[in-house]
């Protein structure tokens, strides 16, 4: 009987190593999942603040790259095509507004989706 009381003490003790080897390993896994996510987290800043330099450099360059004259045909190209644009919106409106009234009341909701 003492020898079996031996064993369970034995056994208790062993039990009670191997909790705390666990416990012990989790606390470890736990601080290195820890310490990993924040790695990432300080990547993925690095990366952002990389991606924001990179964007301004380009932007920088583009707008050094067609200032002068080239920037100046641009812009007015850009004004003509606007211009052209909104001309053909106001004819567009003006042959849907003069469909309908020729239709009658009410149809110009059926001749907006086409």
């Amino acid at each position: 009987m003492t020898s079996l009381f031996a064993q369970e003490i034995r056994l208790s003790k062993k039990h009670e190593e191997i909790v705390s080897q666990r416990l012990m390993l989790l606390q470890q896994m736990e601080n290195k999942f820890g310490d990993q996510n924040k790695e990432k987290a300080s990547q993925m800043q690095a990366a952002e603040t990389a991606f924001k330099r990179n964007l301004s450099l380009l932007k920088f360059n583009l707008k050094r790259q067609f200032c002068g004259k080239e920037c100046h045909l641009i812009r007015k190209m850009d004004k003509h095509s606007r211009v052209r644009k909104t001309g053909m919106v106001l004819e567009q409106i003006r042959d849907a507004v003069s469909a309908s009234t020729e239709a009658g009341p009410g149809s110009l909701h059926g001749s907006a989706g086409s």
